[in-house]
């Protein structure tokens, strides 16, 4: 499918930058952040607010046009949460990047990554979703799985711990899911 990649957010709507063959577009859930654009070649391009690394540059520099962001394989599904963004790999593996105050890269600590790292103990996975401070996953085997903060109880394991690396939602809460999304909060 041909569809125009989008940039340069401004008070009376977009700046086109050029049409390319484009799978998927991911934008921040926050006005004025970031956006990523996934090819179908499986490149992942990305651009705006930059002050966490979220742009996977490997640096904190913000980008009025698309950046290629180096991958270590090509993605099939990607998503942009608050201040970090996340992208499933050809191999069902993901890659988190951008700001870890919450556990939201999934890496076991609260470290900020500036590029694509690979989030620990989770594979098979065919979609993601970023939310303000915590991701979320589906497997090919239907299970779906959190990490990152958990106030309120968001990441659906029945606490409100916050968890740094991606744990399983109770199971048996879905039959055959295809698709996972997450809010602001």
């Amino acid at each position: 499918i041909k569809r125009r990649i989008l940039v340069n957010e401004y008070p009376g709507g977009f700046q086109i930058l050029e049409d390319a063959l484009c799978e998927e577009l991911g934008m921040s859930r926050t006005p004025l952040r970031e956006a990523l654009v996934r090819l179908q070649n499986g490149d992942v391009y990305a651009w705006g607010r930059n002050a966490s690394g979220q742009l996977g540059q490997g640096t904190t520099t913000l980008s009025g046009t698309p950046l290629k962001v180096t991958l270590p394989r090509p993605a099939v599904a990607i998503a942009a949460g608050k201040d970090h963004s996340l992208a499933v790999l050809d191999d069902g593996s993901v890659c988190a990047w951008g700001l870890d105050d919450s556990g939201q890269l999934g890496h076991g600590g609260y470290t900020q990554s500036l590029g694509p790292t690979n989030v620990t103990g989770l594979s098979g996975v065919v979609r993601v979703a970023a939310g303000t401070s915590h991701s979320l996953a589906l497997r090919t085997d239907g299970s779906v799985w959190a990490w990152g903060y958990n106030d309120s109880g968001r990441l659906g394991d029945g606490t409100m711990w916050k968890h740094l690396g991606s744990q399983g939602v109770e199971p048996g809460q879905f039959t055959c899911p295809k698709a996972v999304a997450s809010g602001a909060r």
